[in-house]
């Protein structure tokens, strides 16, 4: 692909106009949730002093995190870049099955795409102020390609989006297919010839990203829980299961928190880091039942804060929905693989 000449960059407005004018019909209604994010209000929630935009699991794809961060207001691309998304975004849309996913994940030309899309990224602070949070899957999935252009974006998001000091602009949460060990294909890979195990963890990624690059990755830009003081949403890829006396059980491990802010700092000092085989395991066999976080199981320590309501959003299992104080936020859409964000 020969490199592009010096382009002007267009406003916002005008880069998704084009984005949404270089797409067909079919790809547009794929990651229409992208484009316009579903608006939810959580009952009696305290008023935030700015709104949030949530992905849910992102299954691998770069797309996927560059659309929503430009749909969100904190990336800006050239219109080569552009061109390069709007390409891989039909590719994705047309790899709803294992073999097609081996082909597009192995693609050379999809990689350089994706590098084109990188070269084109120019990161900053939402105008609005809004908080841009990916609630996991993002390193080594379905729809993995080139890992090392997507890391660069996440570092990217990760350190030139926030408003103001110790303030978040873009989060991102850990999930179980952002375990360090998937990093190394002799993990996932198990067998001759396309395995869809593998295609599950991303194994035939063009480009790849060692255990050793994801952990760093995870280390510096990733949170294993994430509460938001301003909105009162507290985050995790699979979410939380309250027992007695303090005791929460979670993907990472047990621990034993009394309120949101020890609970999300007990989930982030866990001894568990996904840079093992059996951790991969642990991250992705969590699944608390679909009630585990009604009003009553929670109780007033971790169910509310300073005098509101405090609200669970997670991924991993569940369609989209909200029940209770849970948000079901993954990446099905009524049993489609279709990306869903929301907007809070």
């Amino acid at each position: 692909i020969p490199a592009p000449a010096p382009q002007p960059r267009l406003d916002r407005a005008q880069q998704i106009e084009l984005l949404k004018n270089s797409l067909d019909e079919p790809t547009r209604d794929h990651f229409a949730y992208l484009f316009e994010p579903a608006t939810l209000q959580f009952e009696g929630a305290r008023k935030a002093k700015a709104p949030t935009t949530i992905v849910g699991d992102a299954d691998g794809s770069m797309c996927r995190v560059a659309l929503a961060a430009l749909a969100s207001g904190h990336l800006s691309l050239t219109p080569d870049a552009i061109e390069n998304l709007a390409m891989v975004m039909r590719e994705e849309c047309l790899a709803p099955d294992d073999q097609a996913r081996h082909r597009f994940q192995s693609s050379p030309d999809i990689a350089a795409r994706l590098d084109r899309v990188l070269a084109g990224a120019e990161v900053s602070p939402s105008p609005d102020g809004r908080r841009l949070v990916f609630i996991g899957d993002l390193l080594h999935d379905r729809y993995s390609n080139n890992k090392a252009a997507l890391a660069a974006l996440i570092r990217k998001l990760s350190s030139d989006s926030s408003p103001a000091p110790d303030t978040p602009g873009v989060v991102f949460i850990m999930g179980n297919h952002d375990a360090p060990a998937l990093g190394e294909r002799a993990l996932v890979s198990n067998q001759a010839g396309v395995d869809p195990y593998s295609i599950q963890w991303g194994a035939y990624a063009a480009r790849p990203l060692s255990s050793e690059d994801s952990g760093a990755l995870i280390r510096e830009c990733f949170a294993r829980a994430w509460f938001d003081r301003d909105s009162g949403v507290f985050y995790s890829h699979n979410g939380i299961q309250p027992g007695a006396n303090g005791e929460v059980k979670t993907a990472f491990g047990t621990v034993h928190a009394s309120t949101p802010e020890e609970l999300e700092s007990a989930m982030n000092l866990t001894l568990i880091t996904g840079g093992k085989r059996e951790d991969v395991s642990q991250l992705t066999n969590f699944r608390p039942d679909e009630d585990f976080m009604s009003r009553a199981r929670l109780g007033d320590d971790l169910g509310e804060w300073q005098g509101a309501p405090v609200f669970f959003a997670h991924g991993h299992s569940g369609n989209f929905g909200l029940s209770d104080q849970a948000l079901h936020l993954n990446a099905r859409d009524e049993g489609r693989v279709k990306p869903i964000s929301v907007s809070v």
